[in-house]
């Protein structure tokens, strides 16, 4: 079983608390899942893929309450990031997966400097959030109205990583080890 929450399930932002409750209840009903099923001895795999910020269309679709067109904090992923560690998660058992160096570095700061990464987040997520166009008149969000487009990007105005080395390098550590051990032989020649 492959569920899709966020990092905001480990580290809640300004602006989208909403957003991040709904996450940390993804990540609270996938780990008490999994220790269900490793109780009862189930052969099931659970696995919580954690996306860092993802250029998808949900920003266009979801309810708006800023004065202003909302943004994705950067750095942003492409969407076959995220695809690609849901393919691994499906031949391999992985307890989770953070998708994007970013992310990591994010929880990794919450973890070891909580209250240094609150300041961090006050002085910047909340213009880092916000665009310059006034909000769009939107007819109601895609919990009342599904969106139809099929779209895949959400469009994000600056880079968007098209491959997360983190993740790649989490998913196949023998080969980071590889690449380690190699580096080390090579430096001791």
């Amino acid at each position: 079983l492959i569920n899709v929450g966020s990092v905001l399930s480990d580290r809640a932002i300004p602006i989208q608390g909403t957003y991040c409750a709904s996450k940390h209840a993804v990540k609270g009903y996938t780990d008490a899942l999994r220790m269900e099923l490793e109780e009862e001895g189930a052969p099931i795999s659970v696995t919580l893929i954690k996306p860092s910020a993802i250029d998808t269309p949900y920003i266009h679709h979801a309810k708006n309450l800023l004065p202003v067109e909302p943004l994705n904090p950067p750095p942003v992923y492409a969407p076959e990031t995220v695809a690609e560690a849901i393919l691994h998660c499906a031949e391999n058992a992985v307890r989770d997966v953070i998708v994007g160096g970013g992310g990591r570095a994010l929880t990794s700061m919450s973890y070891y400097a909580p209250r240094v990464t609150d300041k961090v987040m006050e002085a910047t997520m909340f213009d880092l959030q916000k665009t310059d166009k006034p909000s769009a008149a939107r007819k109601g969000d895609s919990l009342h109205a599904p969106s139809q487009d099929g779209a895949e990007r959400g469009g994000y105005p600056g880079h968007v990583a098209e491959s997360s080395i983190y993740t790649k390098a989490s998913l196949r550590p023998w080969l980071v080890g590889a690449v380690v051990a190699g580096a080390g032989l090579v430096f001791a020649a």
